[in-house]
């Protein structure tokens, strides 16, 4: 069955190239939709911690796991 991880990609304003690639510790979640609630929540939390990044990306990607 498939899960989803969040993944927020987000680059300092005035260095664009330096980027950091954040990846959800909480998930990964069942839905596509449960991943894109904490994809938002994310964003809010970078804004938050770092103001001078701007989010340059949003994902959900699927994980593949094998079923026991």
């Amino acid at each position: 069955f498939h899960m989803f991880t969040a993944i927020v990609f987000a680059c300092w304003l005035h260095s664009p190239n330096d980027c950091t690639q954040f990846i959800d510790k909480q998930g990964p979640y069942k839905t596509e939709g449960e991943c894109a609630t904490r994809v938002v929540r994310m964003i809010k939390e970078i804004r938050n911690i770092t103001p001078g990044k701007i989010i340059v990306g949003a994902d959900c990607t699927v994980i593949v796991q094998e079923s026991t």
